[in-house]
């Protein structure tokens, strides 16, 4: 109820963050009182970014990597830093695609988005997207681009 009222005070207080009995261990649930005054405070959120860069688990990405997938985003913008992370100033890059190399030889582009439809990233969720477009073969199948799909329900 908490979380619903001050949803419905300023919709944009909570954009993206979970309930946080779903995600805070049972042991570190006397936290979230500190967890939940978060998002109102700039300082608190730079504070708690960066101790999650401490115990995230970046080893996922490096394991995906020898396992020869490619990091779609940064084949096609290996000069950008790729930042999605926080929305409404990105600084850190936890947001990501991987394809196969086979799939990877079809993609067209890879961006982030900043804003869509009119909406702006930060308004829609604390990460900004991550979106890869594919065209081509892959082996024996045809990857259809986006405007593809988009005549073909028309």
């Amino acid at each position: 109820m908490q979380v619903d009222r001050r949803r419905q005070q300023n919709p944009a207080a909570l954009a993206g963050q979970p309930h946080l009995d779903f995600v805070v261990p049972r042991p570190l649930r006397f936290l979230n009182p500190l967890l939940r005054a978060i998002p109102d405070s700039r300082l608190l959120c730079t504070l708690f970014d960066w101790a999650a860069s401490l115990y995230a688990p970046r080893g996922s990405i490096s394991l995906l990597r020898s396992a020869g997938y490619v990091d779609c985003f940064r084949l096609k913008n290996p000069h950008s830093d790729g930042f999605s992370c926080p929305s409404d100033a990105p600084a850190g890059r936890i947001d990501y695609i991987f394809a196969s190399p086979e799939l990877a030889q079809c993609l067209s582009t890879c961006t982030i988005l900043a804003e869509g439809e009119g909406v702006h990233g930060e308004e829609a969720s604390d990460h900004l997207p991550v979106v890869a477009e594919f065209g081509g073969m892959v082996g024996e199948k045809t990857v259809l681009k986006n405007e593809d799909v988009e005549e073909a329900r028309i």
